[in-house]
């Protein structure tokens, strides 16, 4: 709950995760292990917010803007749990699930359809679905992968002389 708190009010309140997440974990009473797992969900989803949701438009055959925003943060946090933690998938969908019915019940059959297909496929294998070929828009292609605004990437480029390797290695360090 706590993970979800923090990534819902970064996206209805524009909240900054570092100032939100610590009074959050603080008021759940989360410590030690249980705070770092919250913390690393919230950063993560965060950080990989294009690419997750490039991944739940194509499990969900919609776009991401038009799921309701608390079913699409659930959607998010369950989907970075599957595809970059080692949760197993079948409990990360579970305790996606089980709080969708807290939060959003009427949406908790959506969210555990689009986890289950999101859990059907490695992260590879998504982005080899969901990212434009490297060939055709090699821009595009970096954003995808490595979760960053197109803006970034073309500025990573260009200071790199156009050498795509190189800032594909970057945008990987910058995650």
């Amino acid at each position: 709950m706590a993970a979800y708190q923090a990534v819902a009010a970064v996206h209805r309140d524009d909240a900054y995760a570092n100032l939100v997440l610590p009074a959050i974990l603080r008021e759940a009473g989360l410590r030690g292990r249980d705070a770092a797992f919250a913390t690393e969900l919230v950063y993560g989803t965060l950080r990989r917010r294009g690419t997750l949701d490039a991944v739940i438009a194509a499990a969900a055959e919609r776009d991401v803007a038009r799921i309701d925003p608390p079913t699409r943060d659930l959607a998010r946090l369950g989907a970075y749990q599957v595809l970059y933690t080692r949760v197993p998938p079948h409990a990360a969908v579970s305790a996606t699930v089980g709080l969708a019915r807290v939060v959003a019940p009427g949406a908790s059959g959506f969210v555990n359809a689009v986890l289950r297909r999101v859990s059907g496929q490695p992260v590879a294998e998504w982005l080899a679905r969901v990212a434009p070929a490297r060939e055709a828009d090699p821009v595009a292609h970096l954003a995808a992968v490595h979760s960053h605004p197109d803006w970034i990437v073309r500025a990573f480029a260009e200071a790199l002389g156009a050498e795509l390797d190189e800032t594909a290695r970057l945008l990987a360090e910058d995650n």
